[in-house]
């Protein structure tokens, strides 16, 4: 039988050797590098030293996908940060960033020309997905920093669902936009007169694993 042990510096926070198999196993807590001596023992005593290098890093961002369209025109900001403006409800805006670990915010200022106005969307990232309904948050008046992470839109009104993609008066006429999309169309209680609103989502996104090579 083989004995394996660590005979010099250390592995990093969170992993283990396993003295019977050499396994190194576990999950790091932290990025890092771990510079280590492993030594294999058989029965006869004979070692055998191998010096090794551990590296942690921080996996890539989760991805946002988003598809949007606003009659008539927005702008549309994820985490306080500008995507991009869009003003011609016919055809979607698609659009991918970085999220960030835990608290994530979709806002969105919304224009409308006249007659009546809503927002649709469609928005996935790697374990979760979510479309425009009743559980974002609208408002007509917005202070300064509407759009960033920390601000508090708890005495936001629900935004008002007019209906799944489909519906008139846009019925399936949105370029580029998922046919079969269970996405609401929303907007404040008043889709006639209220011309400007602000818009938020606001969803969480899990730890970011981390990534080991080793050398």
């Amino acid at each position: 039988p083989y004995i394996w042990s660590v005979v010099a510096g250390s592995l990093p926070v969170g992993l283990g050797l396993n003295a019977a198999t050499g396994v190194i196993s576990g999950t790091p807590n932290s990025a890092g590098t771990s510079n280590f001596t492993v030594r294999v023992t058989d029965a006869n005593n004979a070692t055998v030293d191998r010096a090794l290098v551990l590296t942690v890093t921080n996996a890539p961002p989760a991805i946002l996908s988003l598809i949007i369209s606003t009659d008539n025109a927005n702008e549309v900001y994820l985490n306080g940060v500008l995507l991009g403006t869009g003003n011609d409800w016919t055809k979607s805006s698609n659009y991918s960033a970085a999220l960030q670990s835990g608290t994530n915010v979709l806002a969105v200022k919304g224009i409308d020309a006249g007659g009546v106005a809503g927002l649709i969307a469609e928005l996935s990232w790697p374990d979760a997905s979510a479309v425009s309904d009743a559980t974002w948050k609208v408002t007509t008046n917005a202070p300064l920093g509407w759009e960033a992470v920390g601000f508090n839109d708890g005495a936001w009104p629900a935004a008002t669902s007019y209906g799944q993609y489909g519906v008139a008066p846009w019925f399936k006429n949105v370029s580029g936009f998922p046919i079969n999309s269970s996405a609401k169309w929303i907007w404040t209680a008043d889709s006639n007169n209220d011309h400007t609103v602000y818009l938020r989502y606001t969803f969480t996104v899990g730890n970011l694993p981390l990534a080991i090579s080793t050398s």
